[in-house]
């Protein structure tokens, strides 16, 4: 019988998130992640790295946060692309909505360029400028109600993970950028 500590093996993506372990709230039998909207990356697969930000699309499956978005160019009246500032947590089949404040539009995305961070849709209506132009999406992704337990690929279908309603998490350690939107996004959870 060994009784001596033997050294522990640091799993990659199992990093702590918690900053503390007072108050926290997990989600009952989980949440089930929409496979459907989650990107794949260059291999193949549907990661969603844990500590991601996940919202609640109308058919009750969660997707990641998509958004913190805003226009890196001008879009001209009857445009049919944007430059965004990430493209990383967007499907094909997404809808944006585009406002300048007198005016809005939604945009079904019918591809997305990865490298130069461009989404295209049916010409627009209006103009747009980086000054003035709020980008936001429909369908669940723009309003996080949790934060993934673990670190979880999706490229074979739906699956049912652990998530945080109440925490305080390690903001740093947040796939995202945590802001001010998602800071008021979910007031249940204290990024520190």
């Amino acid at each position: 019988m060994r009784l001596q500590p033997r050294p522990r093996v640091t799993v990659h993506d199992e990093y702590e998130i918690l900053a503390s372990f007072e108050v926290i709230r997990e989600v009952t039998n989980g949440i089930t992640i929409d496979s459907a909207a989650v990107p794949v990356d260059a291999n193949g697969d549907k990661i969603i790295k844990k500590g991601m930000p996940v919202g609640i699309q109308a058919n009750g499956k969660f997707r990641p946060y998509t958004g913190g978005l805003t226009l890196t160019a001008n879009v001209a009246s009857g445009a049919t692309s944007a430059t965004l500032s990430d493209v990383s947590r967007l499907v094909v089949g997404d809808t944006i909505n585009l406002n300048n404040g007198t005016a809005n539009e939604n945009k079904a995305i019918t591809a997305i360029n990865r490298d130069t961070k461009v989404v295209t849709f049916t010409a627009t209506t209006n103009a747009y400028t980086t000054a003035n132009g709020i980008v936001t999406t429909t369908g669940g992704g723009d309003n996080p109600t949790v934060i993934l337990k673990h670190t979880v690929n999706v490229k074979d279908g739906d699956h049912v993970v652990g998530g945080y309603e109440v925490a305080k998490i390690i903001a740093a350690r947040v796939p995202v950028t945590v802001d001010a939107a998602l800071r008021a996004k979910m007031p249940r959870i204290d990024f520190a």
